[in-house]
């Protein structure tokens, strides 16, 4: 660690902050910032305004009875990567081991009162960058400079006034141990007090907040404001099972940029939607809400998280689910009366483990199973609908959602799943429109009867995108008989796809729904067998003699591509009540 002498002015090196006794300086830099290169060149100007800083705060340490001073500007040897990666890593630790920081506000003058509304304290430019952050709230001591090097108060004295500015809890201020520590706020409290600051490095917005959630990962200065800033929440995850990461919330024009996302934010200003200056801020859970203590899993296609879910009372697609946080909302520190929740929406047709974030712009409130629908948290809407009570399961959110990909056909195999362990009914096809064409059987048992396969057109859409109304893709005659008896019926299964009803927040499905009909032969003869594309119409269940026949779907392998799979089974039949 380099530092400079109060008295020579002098660099000197020292293995490790914990060797020696010294201040900090916290600055915005300007145009003529001495640079460790420059302080070692021979041919040094000495005149510029960066020295003229260099030398005033060596005379202010000093005084303060420090032999030594840390300034960034000079102390860091920025053309070595590993060298800035190390002090960018230690740089928390090092301002809070620091005796006293010393903050230089070059855009406020002695004669400003800052406690005054719009002083020149308050409008600053030190407090609205990324790095003064952690400088203002990792030394045990903080002391604020005017331009003319005169102190205009402390941490303490000016406590107030850096709470209505920075948004941060006059108890996080509190000098050297006597508040509440960082570990006690919530993930996305502290993300709230980044909000509205910036940095003019992009990545820095992510790098300027690694001490702050006590993180160290490698700088890749390049790769841009949000993929640094999702890496640092991917961090965060593998330490924490703080759900409150997730509940940011953006601007409604910025959701409506694109229908689906993933669980981590883009920037910090997503999470400033609270704070000291609003009523409600997140806050750690004080009891225990689920049983277990699962830490999500981070990969480069997105997270494996468990969260509480639930699906969306007003939904009728059957893909929306309500994600219930496990974190608290409340007005003050022992206020816990709401929990937040963010919209899920279900992907995959064959599973229920995939979802994406819809709606950015919504973040819900739940209390006692009620949800609250809220756009801005000031002042949430109090219209009420009541949830069932969310289970936790264990599901994938991908960062980013991939080119749909669906099933490029249906099977169906000539065979009934039987309601107990005897096979008393046996299936023969009779006859199939044009569309199917019969799959010899292989040799496997399992197969011995054949496949009746229907593949969608290569060329079309069919499958992968959702269809504008219920279609019509191909129909069986069935013939089913009784093993040992006289017993047979004939049908005829119809298959198609449609579209799912339409869900509250009018985004579009992810996945097409398949749909099945039994019809009866006289209505096929009649040429009524477009009727099922009515949903109302359709008969889901064919007769037998105590049982009933109907159909599920699931998902078959076939040829190297996934099809939908026509099962038949058997349930029993709900007997009339005798009267």
């Amino acid at each position: 660690m380099l530092l400079l002498n109060t008295k020579s002015q002098d660099l000197e090196v020292f293995a490790t902050n914990e060797e020696v006794r010294y201040a900090i300086l916290s600055h915005t830099w300007g145009s003529e910032e001495v640079t460790l290169a420059l302080f070692l060149a021979k041919d040094k100007r000495t005149d510029s305004k960066g020295w003229d800083k260099i030398r005033r705060s060596c005379e202010v340490a000093a005084r303060l009875g420090f032999d030594y001073i840390w300034i960034d500007t000079c102390c860091i040897d920025k053309k070595s990567s590993s060298e800035l990666s190390e002090a960018i890593n230690s740089m928390f630790q090092w301002y809070e081991k620091a005796g006293v920081c010393i903050a230089y506000l070059e855009d406020v003058s002695s004669a400003d009162d800052p406690t005054k509304d719009g002083s020149q304290f308050a409008k600053c430019r030190w407090f609205s960058r990324g790095w003064t952050l952690q400088e203002l709230i990792a030394p045990p001591e903080l002391h604020f400079y005017s331009q003319e090097w005169e102190l205009i108060g402390t941490r303490t004295s000016l406590q107030e006034a850096i709470t209505r500015v920075s948004l941060i809890p006059a108890v996080i201020l509190h000098t050297s141990g006597q508040g509440q520590s960082l570990d006690d706020c919530s993930i996305a409290e502290k993300m709230s007090w980044a909000a509205n600051r910036q940095t003019t490095r992009p990545e820095d917005m992510a790098y300027c907040l690694l001490g702050l959630f006590d993180i160290n990962m490698p700088l890749l200065y390049g790769e841009g404001r949000v993929k640094a800033f999702k890496r640092l929440q991917e961090e965060i995850i593998k330490s924490t099972n703080d759900d409150s990461i997730y509940a940011w919330r953006y601007p409604q024009e910025l959701s409506e940029r694109q229908h689906f996302w993933g669980l981590l934010a883009e920037s910090p200003a997503a999470f400033g939607h609270q704070g000291a200056a609003n009523d409600l801020s997140f806050q750690l859970l004080r009891y225990l809400t689920r049983s277990s203590n699962y830490v999500a899993a981070v990969s480069s296609r997105g997270l494996d998280v468990e969260l509480a879910l639930t699906p969306h009372p007003r939904d009728e697609s059957g893909t929306i689910f309500i994600a219930v946080l496990d974190c608290d909302m409340g007005r003050d520190e022992v206020s816990h009366e709401l929990t937040p929740a963010i919209i899920l929406q279900k992907t995959q047709w064959h599973n229920d483990t995939e979802y994406v974030r819809i709606r950015t712009d919504h973040l819900l409130m739940v209390s006692m199973n009620l949800m609250k629908f809220a756009k801005d948290l000031k002042r949430y809407r109090l219209g009420y609908d009541r949830l069932s009570e969310a289970q936790p399961r264990q599901i994938f959110v991908p960062h980013n959602l991939s080119t749909r990909r669906s099933p490029r056909g249906i099977l169906f195999h000539p065979e009934v799943v039987p309601l107990y362990h005897d096979k008393p009914f046996m299936i023969g096809v009779l006859s199939n429109d044009s569309d199917w064409f019969f799959d010899e059987p292989q040799k496997t048992p399992s197969d011995a009867s054949g496949t009746f396969v229907l593949s969608f057109d290569p060329d079309s859409d069919l499958g992968a995108t959702e269809p504008a109304q219920p279609t019509k893709l191909g129909s069986l005659e069935l013939e089913i008989k009784q093993y040992g008896g006289w017993n047979s019926w004939r049908t005829y299964l119809v298959i198609g796809l449609e579209p799912h009803p339409p869900n509250p927040f009018g985004t579009p499905s992810l996945y097409t729904v398949p749909w099945y009909a039994f019809v009866k032969k006289d209505k096929v003869a009649a040429g009524q067998l477009d009727d099922v594309l009515v949903r109302e119409d359709r008969e889901m269940e064919h007769k037998l003699l105590n049982e009933v026949l109907r159909v599920e779907f699931d998902l078959e392998s076939r040829h190297s591509r996934l099809h939908y799979n026509v099962v038949l089974k058997l349930r029993e039949a709900i007997k009339e009540s005798r009267r």
